[in-house]
């Protein structure tokens, strides 16, 4: 129970619209194919891993274990880990179950979350590249819904999630001011945290 816990699933559930989108950016009809749902599912491990990774390195780097998504003690931060490593996995068999295009973009995503998460870059310290990397990571969701049912890569599909990392970026700020006493305990130089608010 304590995996599913620190999966935070209730954080990003909603964000599997992107990849119903990107879908449906494809083609309407596509939407109740085998791939598409096929493409739901490693869109939805590839958040697990995300989020499960970035928070394996929040809780060991920062030592900031009070966080309601994983109760202290209950689960071995290895074994944390070493679930996130195995969402991807099979995450990565899934995908190139479908495409190896799609298996890149796994990949890709993977990467984006070590470099975002963990040292020694661990980027989310760094104002605007926090913004920017996770703004990326949620803007490939949209390809990945596309790129399972199309098997290719398009510049109209590659803008559309562009816009997607936009739209994402005044949503990040929203998020970081919700979490700004947090990310102040964990020395993460949010907008928020870097410029405040005038009173």
């Amino acid at each position: 129970r304590e995996f599913f816990v620190c999966m935070r699933i209730t954080d990003w559930i909603h964000i599997l619209g992107l990849a119903v989108l990107g879908t449906a950016f494809y083609s309407y009809s596509a939407l109740f194919t085998p791939h598409a749902l096929l493409g739901l599912g490693v869109a939805a491990l590839y958040l697990a891993h995300g989020f499960s990774l970035n928070n394996y390195f929040d809780l060991v780097i920062d030592q900031y274990i009070n966080k309601s998504y994983l109760p202290p003690r209950q689960v071995s931060y290895k074994k944390f880990l070493a679930f996130s490593y195995a969402l991807f996995s099979g995450n990565c068999f899934l995908a190139y179950l479908i495409s190896v295009k799609l298996l890149g973009l796994v990949v890709l995503g993977s990467i984006l979350a070590l470099i975002y998460s963990a040292p020694p870059l661990r980027l989310k310290r760094f104002t605007y590249l926090n913004i920017i990397l996770n703004s990326a990571g949620f803007a490939v969701i949209f390809l990945i819904g596309f790129i399972a049912v199309s098997g290719y890569i398009s510049s109209a599909g590659l803008m559309m999630s562009a816009l997607f990392g936009l739209i994402f970026i005044p949503l990040q700020i929203v998020h970081q001011i919700s979490h700004a006493e947090d990310d102040k305990i964990e020395n993460i130089l949010t907008v928020f945290n870097r410029y405040g608010l005038k009173q």
